[in-house]
């Protein structure tokens, strides 16, 4: 898993064609990379449970789903690409159709 975790996070931005790729050229310098890939070593070596914020941010729109009065107890994500329903897939995630869904 801490492989995976560290394929992820060295490859943000990587694979977004088009217009997404905008919202990452900010990350897209050579400093920016350097210093954030350290922070992500740094992370995961210090500790092989990591959490991301990525991994933050999932698991608390999976609480706050939890709390809402839903038609069905079934957040489901529009993954467009195999890293992403692989990230998804740690946290319950599972395909249902064209989109990843957990029951909560």
């Amino acid at each position: 898993m801490q492989a995976m975790q560290r394929a992820f996070e060295r490859g943000i931005g990587t694979e977004t064609d088009g217009d997404g790729k905008a919202a990452y050229e900010p990350e897209r310098t050579d400093d920016y990379r350097a210093c954030y890939l350290d922070r992500v070593d740094r992370c995961v070596g210090s500790d092989p449970l990591c959490v991301t914020v990525a991994d933050d941010l999932l698991a608390a729109a999976v609480d706050l789903a939890r709390e809402q009065d839903l038609p069905r107890d079934r957040p489901v994500l529009d993954a467009e690409n195999e890293r992403a329903r692989a990230f998804h897939g740690r946290h319950g995630f599972t395909r249902w159709g064209e989109v990843v869904a957990r029951d909560l």
